[in-house]
């Protein structure tokens, strides 16, 4: 018996030979979860990355199919969070979709996208892992942009409340017309004078 990884079948196709000795197993790299943009995942994003990776069999990277349904049955999610999960990991480079979701009227059947993981090489298209994740750079916050002025420019684009002097109050006196005051309560209604 050969201990060759690929082997012949009947027509002459190469073939990979499928091990025997192996539980199916999930690879996930020490130097990818070492990188900042798998720790900015959400939880979430990470266990749909899970459920993708988990029906990668080695050879069939680009036909990965996972619809948000599915994903959000198997963990009793809402849609809309399975959703956001897959399109978090889009969004960072983990996964690349190699063809998108549809309804097709005819067949009265709806057809799931089809993933790439983009750390293994794409079976589909056959091109290299590209690894897109590796060039994400988190976004600097709108309130972060602000931390790098100094004092005085922050007094500038401040707006401070200042409490009126006494010398403010008599300059508007002449333009504010003159209030009468209150008369104490007397029991009779306001209405009648």
């Amino acid at each position: 018996m050969s201990h060759s990884v690929y082997t012949r079948t009947s027509s002459g196709k190469t073939k990979r030979r499928k091990s025997r000795h192996s539980p199916p197993f999930i690879q996930l790299f020490h130097w990818m979860v070492d990188l900042p943009v798998w720790h900015s995942l959400s939880p979430r994003a990470v266990v749909a990355y899970l459920e993708l990776a988990r029906r990668y069999n080695g050879s069939n990277n680009g036909w990965l199919h996972l619809s948000v349904r599915e994903l959000a049955r198997a963990w009793n999610w809402s849609r809309a969070s399975a959703g956001r999960a897959i399109e978090e990991l889009v969004e960072k480079g983990f996964v690349e979709i190699t063809r998108a979701s549809g309804f097709n009227v005819k067949d009265r059947k709806g057809q799931a996208a089809e993933y790439r993981l983009t750390v293994f090489f794409c079976d589909r298209t056959r091109e290299a892992a590209s690894k897109t994740f590796t060039k994400w750079k988190p976004e600097r916050p709108a309130h972060e942009a602000l931390k790098n002025i100094s004092r005085s420019q922050s007094r500038a684009t401040t707006v401070s409340l200042v409490r009126p002097s006494l010398q403010n109050i008599q300059e508007n006196a002449s333009t504010v017309s003159p209030v009468r005051p209150w008369r104490r309560f007397s029991g009779i209604s306001r209405s009648h004078p």
